[in-house]
């Protein structure tokens, strides 16, 4: 044989090898995500265990002196990769009756995002399990505050006078960098409270 075609063979058989290398972690990626995904206990937030401290001078206008949050939540990796680059972001909406007083006098209900924020975590293990907190402090909370309601724009007959809502939406790289999945879970109330 002469060593052009030697040379040849030896290249096709380097891309066969390089090709089925790809569609193997490709595979094992996919099935992973199935993995992972299919029980809903790979990926908790615990709404139920959320402490939520809210400290506000009720008068108009409503002064805020201090609120955190702190969420604990569960990745289980039940894979065959390492998570990498997983990122949570998470935000917070405030659903309350709002008094119409400059219209027809009837209530409403108004939502309203008081908070938004991303945290990156660290690599998750195949087979492990990472347990955190998602914590916000007032700084967290930042301009948000501003879409806080007056006083005298909430009806505060009702019960409860707030209800909290999260958004979050996950984002991770998988199966050695070839696959990155974002994916979101939405409106989930995780707190709710009374002025009185």
């Amino acid at each position: 044989m002469r060593p052009s075609r030697v040379f040849r063979w030896i290249i096709r058989i380097l891309i066969l090898v390089l090709t089925l290398s790809v569609t193997a972690v490709s595979f094992l990626g996919g099935f992973s995500a199935i993995m992972i995904l299919s029980n809903p206990d790979n990926i908790g937030f615990d709404t139920d265990n959320i402490e939520f401290n809210f400290d506000a001078n009720w008068t108009t206008p409503i002064e805020i002196n201090n609120i955190n949050f702190t969420l604990p939540f569960n990745f289980t990796n039940a894979g065959y990769f390492d998570l990498e680059d997983l990122k949570v972001s998470f935000q917070i909406g405030l659903l309350y009756w709002h008094v119409n007083l400059t219209g027809d006098g009837l209530n409403k209900t108004n939502f309203v995002k008081i908070y938004d924020n991303s945290t990156s975590f660290p690599t998750i293990k195949k087979g492990k399990t990472y347990y955190g907190n998602y914590t916000g402090t007032k700084s967290d909370f930042g301009n948000f505050l501003g879409n806080f309601p007056d006083y005298d724009e909430i009806d505060v007959i009702k019960d409860p006078d707030f209800e909290l809502y999260a958004n979050f939406t996950l984002s991770l790289t998988y199966s050695l960098g070839l696959h990155s999945i974002r994916l979101g879970i939405y409106n989930i109330s995780i707190y709710e409270f009374s002025v009185t």
